[in-house]
């Protein structure tokens, strides 16, 4: 049968065979708590609301949390930043060229990127920082190790200045990753 009324609900809805899909005409609401799903959440219209990353603890955080896309071909290292080649597949950014530091970067969420993903835009902890972390504090590709980010922007001829994302904690590797889409070739 159908659900009418403003009554609250405490219990479970549930087909009486446990195989069946439940419709709702109108939409439900929650005031309080959390939906949860065990599969995956599909929809046919607009989702709206509110996204946002807590940082938990620095030891529990896993890899990465944000926009994430699972396509191009090629292996990847987990922490590692990956530049979006135009034949689809995925290289180590170099700041030492614009042809591998200008277009589209990610951080690898493991060694698949079309199975594990790749991070366009989040909270992630990278392999390697090098330079002293301080939060808050830009992030640049590193001049010296392909793929791994630096305190201290490139300061070379010919090197790509672009900022990727800024520290979130002194020691962790934590960071909010945000590629700055404009970027300095170094005369």
């Amino acid at each position: 049968g159908n659900l009418y009324g403003s009554r609250v609900i405490t219990d479970r809805i549930q087909p009486t065979d446990n195989t069946s899909d439940i419709y709702f005409a109108k939409g439900i609401h929650v005031a309080n708590g959390s939906i949860t799903a065990s599969a995956d959440i599909s929809s046919s219209g607009e989702i709206t609301g509110y996204v946002g990353y807590n940082q938990h603890s620095t030891s529990s955080f896993t890899v990465g949390r944000g926009d994430v896309v699972r396509f191009g071909s090629g292996t990847s290292v987990t922490g590692k930043i990956y530049h979006y080649k135009s034949d689809g597949s995925w290289e180590l950014a170099n700041c030492t060229g614009v042809a591998t530091s200008d277009g589209m970067l990610a951080v690898a969420l493991g060694t698949d990127p079309d199975q594990d993903g790749m991070l366009l835009r989040g909270m992630c902890k990278v392999h390697t920082i090098q330079g002293t972390e301080a939060v808050g504090m830009p992030l640049y590709l590193s001049e010296t190790a392909t793929g791994t980010v630096d305190c201290v922007a490139p300061a070379a001829s010919d090197e790509v200045v672009r900022v990727i994302g800024y520290c979130l904690h002194a020691s962790s590797k934590l960071i909010w990753f945000n590629p700055d889409s404009t970027f300095v070739e170094i005369a």
